[in-house]
């Protein structure tokens, strides 16, 4: 029974991010429709930033549509800014969970621009690792974001 709870979590998973990479894809390419195309609401921008770009490495090119041009990064050793340095801390965070595949856990909460998304990393019946991501948001964009590993 577990793993089908389990199998029907992932599948909702999936599809919350298969809709927030569906609208950062139109967003990009249609940046005219007004001035702030991203008008995602903050679980799904920190769901798409944890799924997309932090667990699989952005292979839908979602960064330019969920962070801000020049945003910064905060991790254990120190801030860094521009998307590339985001890019950069994704993968040191895949390098720290491994192949292990992440996944959110319980709600997104927050509220005036500040939003926490915790995480967990696991193997089937094996912990690897857990934390959160604390973002602030501007124009619903990802200005800055805190990623913490527990």
């Amino acid at each position: 029974m577990d793993s089908i709870a389990s199998s029907m979590r992932s599948i909702d998973a999936h599809l919350a991010m298969s809709e927030a990479c569906t609208m950062a894809a139109h967003a990009a390419h249609n940046p005219g429709l007004n001035a702030h195309p991203w008008t995602a609401s903050p679980d799904q921008v920190l769901h798409a930033n944890l799924l997309s770009i932090f667990c699989l490495g952005d292979p839908t090119g979602m960064l330019k549509a969920i962070w801000h041009k020049m945003p910064v990064i905060y991790e254990e050793h120190g801030a860094s800014a521009g998307r590339e340095a985001v890019l950069r801390a994704a993968e040191r965070f895949r390098m720290a969970i491994g192949t292990a595949p992440c996944r959110p856990v319980g709600p997104v909460i927050g509220h005036s621009g500040l939003y926490m998304l915790r995480w967990q990393a696991y193997h089937p019946g094996t912990y690897v690792a857990s934390g959160c991501h604390l973002a602030n948001l501007r124009d619903g964009r990802i200005d800055s974001l805190y990623s913490v590993i527990d």
